[in-house]
């Protein structure tokens, strides 16, 4: 009888792994996780380093980061955060720049007839134009450390911008 428990709980947990329910992460296990998104060819998460408001974003495998952008060493942080209220919902931007590039982390809500759907995911532009848009494949949104620690900056529609 132990034996068919212990059985069908491995199974319980294998199928959940399985699923997605799991969420792998490039965030070490000293950092906080700010965002974390699954994409079709690896991760992008943004971790706080530290108490302090350090964060740092890392986009790749858990075997191969491609790309890796921290906070200046001065403490201010280069990440700055913006949200929007919609009727039923709303939607937040993580906003960072390298180079000619914009990258926005986004979660969003909106109100549907079906009830309120959510999306989020990665997003960015090169000088001005849209080069990235990939949605999360897991249930991603921005975790409230990243509400209290990052600097506000005003909300910028990413709908929009190409038709502008």
């Amino acid at each position: 009888m132990m034996k068919l428990i212990v059985t069908s709980f491995s199974l319980a947990i294998l199928t959940l792994y399985a699923s997605g329910i799991h969420s792998e992460t490039l965030c070490k296990s000293t950092e906080r996780i700010a965002f974390n998104c699954q994409l079709r060819n690896g991760i992008s998460s943004l971790c706080e380093v530290n108490d302090g408001g350090a964060f740092i974003y890392r986009n790749g495998t858990s075997d191969n980061i491609r790309l890796e952008v921290s906070s200046p060493p001065s403490g201010r942080t280069s990440f700055r955060i913006s949200s929007t209220p919609y009727a039923g919902g709303s939607e937040t931007h993580i906003s960072f720049s390298r180079y000619r590039h914009v990258y926005f982390l986004y979660d969003k809500i909106v109100k549907t007839d079906d009830g309120p759907e959510s999306s989020a995911g990665v997003t960015v532009f090169n000088a001005g134009r849209k080069v990235v848009d990939q949605t999360c494949l897991n249930d991603a949104s921005i975790h409230s450390i990243a509400y209290d620690a990052l600097p506000w900056e005003e909300y910028r529609d990413i709908w929009q911008v190409e038709k502008r």
